[in-house]
């Protein structure tokens, strides 16, 4: 009896291991995968560039696209430019906003696989239009590989004419949070469209949790007076599609520095300053509050008045 069980037990044991290794067999890439496809589906560059001098100059941008196949026959790969679904204030136009730097609309990769670029400058208009966007195709192919998923590349050229361009861009947010903790957040802050005297910034770059869909943080901007002027009472809705829980509805908030007391309520502002290079003060503590749920009055974070927004 004991070396029926034993055989059974060495049967089992075999079949399990051989069912395991079959689970864990790697999935292998096959030809009929080939694809082209774009590694990003996005991207944004700006209308003039500032070099060391702190003279301007159009801006430059690179585009990839890649083909991902085992074959080593030379492959090129057509692209173009199209507008449809951009609204038409905000359409960038070739030869207008921005000009190919490629002799053609046509990439070329000798190795059958691997990387080759779309490479676009932009055209300077020496007026504020606000930001313009178009979109690359991608067409059909020599060796007729599909196109994958990000087959569309949509660019934004920024107008960094824009009033407002002094506190534009992307932040190294650093100081200490009310309890003490360190703060290190990267933040960028963006024009709002229509409105010459705002801009906004991710909810989730400030909170440090995933937030879906976007949702941002508005700020009105006196350049005359040099203030951030953070609207306390802002809302915000639940957010749970991106990690699972429920944080529950929440707002913008804060304290009054530099003691940190009272609370700002809601129609009041949260204030900051900013110098010429586009460094931001915080002058009173600013934090996000949820408002409802079993987690009411409790703060996602609350920043010191130490806090500075270094420009990058």
């Amino acid at each position: 009896m004991r070396k029926i069980v034993k055989y059974i037990v060495l049967f089992l044991a075999v079949t399990a291991i051989l069912s395991s290794c079959e689970k864990n067999d790697p999935i292998l890439f096959k030809q009929g995968d080939a694809f082209v496809a774009f590694p990003e589906s996005s991207g944004s560059v700006n209308e003039r560039q500032t070099f060391a001098d702190k003279s301007k100059g159009i801006d430059t941008i690179n585009i990839l696209v890649m083909v991902t196949s085992l074959e080593s026959t030379p492959v090129t790969v057509n692209f173009d430019f199209d507008t449809v679904g951009i609204p038409q204030d905000q359409v960038a136009l070739e030869g207008v906003a921005f000009k190919l730097l490629n002799e053609q609309k046509v990439l070329s990769f000798p190795n059958g696989w691997g990387y080759d670029t779309i490479k676009i400058a932009t055209i300077d208009d020496e007026v504020f239009t606000g930001n313009r966007m178009v979109k690359i195709v991608l067409g059909s192919n020599s060796a007729g590989y599909k196109n994958a998923v990000e087959s569309v590349y949509t660019l934004t050229i920024l107008d960094e004419e824009h009033p407002l361009n002094v506190v534009l861009g992307t932040y190294q947010v650093t100081g200490t949070d009310a309890w003490g903790g360190a703060v290190n957040r990267t933040i960028k802050t963006e024009a709002v469209e229509g409105n010459l005297e705002q801009v906004k910034f991710k909810l989730v770059d400030a909170i440090g949790y995933s937030a879906c869909p976007d949702m941002y943080v508005y700020v009105d901007v006196d350049k005359e007076n040099k203030t951030f002027y953070i609207k306390a009472g802002q809302e915000f809705a639940s957010f749970n599609a991106c990690d699972g829980p429920n944080y529950g509805p929440s707002k913008t908030s804060g304290f009054v520095g530099p003691a940190g007391d009272p609370q700002i309520q809601d129609g009041e502002y949260i204030k900051a300053t900013f110098d010429d290079n586009g460094t931001i003060h915080m002058e009173d503590f600013f934090g996000v509050q949820i408002t409802s749920g079993s987690n009411q009055g409790l703060w996602f974070t609350i920043w010191s008045n130490d806090i500075v927004w270094t420009k990058q």
